[in-house]
This record gives structure tokens, C-alpha cells and sequence, in this order.
């Protein structure tokens, strides 16, 4: 573990992270609390007081180019078991608070290239695109292809990673695929669980799945990126596109 001062984390935060951890929808240990806790907070992770004065100053600036190189300094220094959830760190700091989505998204595909068998990686990642508010711009096509991955690294066995595929169908529009993966939740679950799970289920079975729209930054297809506001294509008599949010929020894992 690293001789560098971590920042005070806030007890709002540290509540954040033990709900994070409890759903599993994330993995780490005791001593990683700290590091995820000030990926919360949009800042770096093992800072020293010179550099927590520096980092500051770049928020306080809104300078994100020069808090990217402090977190790029400390995925450098840091030994190779830490690097992959810096990186993440660094990933979600793009997608929200820095607004720099083309970014976060390549940062997004160098997590996924490298992680293909570390399927608890591979949902928070997911999960994170598909369930986080403060997303601006989703990238739908890349969060069902990190989930179908994250399903394939846990042999199809991990009930919240499965309920994750579900949810990215169905922000994808497609809602027999949603309902099939939701059920396969549902089985593989037990006791409070899988009650938790027919929740969305329901959800999916009585309602109509969002239209397909450009919610990307970075299209797989080749296609341009929609901007910011810009309303989502539709045909006639197509439903409205559901909002970030609109689809159910994930049970806890077993």
C-alpha cells in the first residue's frame, strides 16, 4: 500500500461506497475504500498535501486537462494490481463531472480490452453507463457488448450480472431480449433476491421498451454522435424514448 496521505473522505461518501459494495455491484478491499471513495469525489487517488492543494486548484478551475494528467501520474506509479481501478476511476470522472465522454469512453474501451475475464469488472463497468445519473450521454452499444462479455466471463452464473445484460437490452429497445435475460436472473437467484429481481421483470413485461436512439458518444456502428439535447430520432407511432432513469433500478446481487 502506498506511504501517500489519503484525502478525508466524507461519511456521505464512505455510506456511498459501503451501499456500493454491499450491492456488489463493485469488488475491492478494506484498503480500497479510500481509493473509490475519492473517485466519488472526482479527484485522484493517492495524494500527498502538495498534491491535494494542486488538485483543488484544477477543480476549482475547472482545469480537467491537468487533474487527467495527475490521475495518468498516478496510474504510472501505482503497482499493477491498483492500475485497472484507477483507470476506472478516471473512466467515471470523464463520463460525469469533467463532461468529457469521448474520452471516458476510450478510457471505457481500454477497461473492457483488458478485463474480458474479470467479469465484476466488467459489470461495473456496464452498470455504470446504463444506471448512473449523472451520465450525460450513454453509450448504449458499448454497455451491452461489456455486459454480453461480463455475462460470458461468469459463465452465465451471477444473477446481478445477468439482471445487468437484461437492463442493457432494454435501454437498447429490445424487449423480448430484456424479459429472456431478466427470467435468467430470476432463476439464478434465491430467497429475497430473486424477489428483488422480478421487480424489474415486471417492469419489463408491462412496458414498452425505450425507442433505439443515438444515446452514444462513441457509435460502434460508425455512425455520427448525437449532441448534447439533441432530441432522439423517431418513427411514427413509436413510443417515446424512456429517460436516463426510467427503467428500474437493479436489485442487489445474492
Amino acid at each position: 500500500m502506498s506511504t501517500r496521505l489519503f484525502c478525508l473522505v466524507p461519511q456521505a461518501n464512505v455510506d456511498r461506497i459501503r451501499n456500493l459494495r454491499a450491492s456488489r455491484r463493485i469488488s475491492f478491499s478494506a484498503a480500497g475504500v479510500a481509493t473509490i471513495a475519492i473517485a466519488i469525489l472526482g479527484g485522484s487517488t493517492w495524494l500527498d498535501f502538495r498534491s491535494r492543494e494542486m488538485l483543488a486548484t484544477a477543480r476549482k478551475d475547472g482545469n480537467w486537462d491537468a487533474i487527467v494528467k495527475m490521475i495518468d501520474e498516478d496510474i504510472a506509479a501505482a503497482p499493477e494490481r491498483q492500475q485497472s481501478r484507477l483507470k476506472m476511476e478516471k473512466f467515471m470522472m470523464l463520463l460525469t463531472d469533467a463532461k468529457m465522454p469521448e474520452k471516458g469512453y476510450a478510457v471505457g474501451r481500454e477497461i473492457f480490452e483488458s478485463s474480458k475475464d474479470d467479469a465484476m469488472t466488467l459489470n461495473q463497468l456496464a452498470w455504470f453507463v446504463l444506471d448512473d445519473k449523472r451520465v450525460a450521454q450513454r453509450d448504449i452499444p458499448f454497455a451491452l457488448e461489456v455486459a454480453k462479455q461480463a455475462v460470458t466471463a461468469s459463465k452465465g452464473e451471477d444473477a446481478a450480472i445477468l439482471d445487468t445484460l437484461a437492463r442493457a437490452w432494454w435501454e437498447s429497445g429490445d424487449k423480448a431480449k430484456a424479459i429472456e435475460w431478466q427470467k435468467k436472473a430470476v432463476d439464478g437467484a434465491e430467497g429475497d433476491a430473486a424477489d428483488e429481481l422480478r421487480s424489474p421483470l415486471q417492469k419489463y413485461e408491462s412496458g414498452e421498451a425505450p425507442t433505439p436512439t443515438k444515446k452514444t458518444s462513441l457509435r460502434l456502428d460508425g455512425e455520427p454522435a448525437s449532441k448534447p439535447g439533441d432530441a432522439p430520432a423517431t418513427k411514427p407511432g413509436d413510443a417515446p424514448a424512456a429517460k436516463p432513469g426510467d427503467a428500474p433500478t437493479a436489485p442487489r446481487a445474492p
